[in-house]
């Protein structure tokens, strides 16, 4: 197990050391070229890394994997990504529920009002009890979207289907209810709440306080044996490409005359 900030940085490391071991290969050799007979006439060889592409497959780490890394595609939903993606999705779904229960309790008021008090206005208990059966209504579909996140699939419209959930979910929480207020709740407007819940499913998080990016480390397992025993959808491929940047040391002309380190060309 490593990050993946290491891999990337060893690979770097690496390039860089190569190429230096190639030039003091070819310092050493230049002096033996230099007193040569015949070798001081021939250019004195020097290979330089240009573009370098390396591919690498690995899979991000997580405690629930246990010690064996050859976990099914089965164990791999079930114990991995399902507990989270579980946990996310009933995460934006009480975020999103808290967050409309403000306009579904004025647009409520405003029904209680028109109807001359056939419609009783909400007690704090009923719209605990509201705020809880619409957090019920959205968590099946925040799950599906927060484990399709998980999966790696791409969700371009997330923001979207959010929306469409949260409006869905206000209409089932008060399917039972009286004609007025079904019609004032047609009213709602769930962009903001959808954008909240898709924001958090795309992020992982609640929006809290953000982890240090000095300080976070993304996990991975990169041995072959590792990799080989999870499902070809849960194997992230990667691709780096580098170049080496060389630099000089020249001589800056002036009043002072200096070594500068400057990069070539």
């Amino acid at each position: 197990m490593t990050s993946l900030e290491a891999v990337i940085a060893e690979f770097l490391r690496d390039l860089t050391l190569a190429q230096d071991s190639a030039n003091r290969l070819s310092a050493r050799l230049s002096l033996k070229y230099r007193h040569h007979t015949i070798l001081r006439f021939f250019p004195v060889p020097n290979a330089l890394l240009d573009d370098v592409d390396v591919t690498f497959r690995f899979v991000f780490d997580s405690p629930e994997l246990g010690a064996d890394p050859r976990a099914s595609a089965d164990r791999l939903q079930t114990e991995v990504l399902v507990p989270p993606s579980r946990q996310l999705g009933a995460d934006a779904s009480a975020a999103a529920a808290s967050l409309a229960m403000p306009e579904l309790a004025a647009l409520l008021a405003r029904a209680s009002e028109a109807s001359a008090g056939a419609v009783p206005p909400w007690t704090a208990k009923e719209a605990e009890a509201v705020r809880e059966e619409l957090i019920r209504e959205l968590m099946p579909r925040f799950h599906e979207l927060a484990l399709r996140h998980y999966l790696g699939a791409d969700i371009p419209d997330l923001e979207n289907q959010a929306t469409a959930a949260v409006r869905d979910g206000v209409r089932r929480a008060f399917a039972d209810a009286p004609d007025e207020v079904r019609r004032a709740l047609d009213a709602v407007d769930p962009r903001e709440a959808g954008a909240l819940a898709a924001a958090m499913i795309r992020g992982g998080s609640d929006g809290g306080d953000e982890p240090d990016p000095l300080q976070s480390h993304t996990r991975i397992r990169i041995a072959a044996a590792d990799v080989a025993g999870f499902p070809d959808f849960a194997v992230q491929t990667l691709r780096l490409r580098a170049r080496l940047r060389n630099y000089k040391w020249v001589i800056v002309e002036g009043d002072l005359s200096h070594d500068q380190l400057l990069p070539e060309n």
